[in-house]
């Protein structure tokens, strides 16, 4: 499910529903991947995901950023 909504300088963001099974906090996530000007395609990733943080970033041509480093 994705949808798109205007915050109040009129930009558009795009949500995505979550691809994990279960709840997942903001304190579970150890890594990102941020690709240069796309910034929807910006994922956080948790420590049992770091595999595929490594193949999404790879795939980009970017590198995964760890928190707390």
């Amino acid at each position: 499910m994705s949808e798109q909504t205007g915050d109040e300088s009129g930009a558009l963001a795009r949500r995505r529903a979550p691809r994990r099974s279960g709840q997942v906090s903001v304190a579970d996530l150890v890594a990102i991947v941020r690709p240069t000007g796309l910034w929807d395609a910006w994922r956080c990733f948790t420590a049992d995901e770091l595999g595929e943080a490594e193949e999404y970033a790879k795939s980009l041509g970017v590198a995964v950023q760890y928190f707390n480093e």
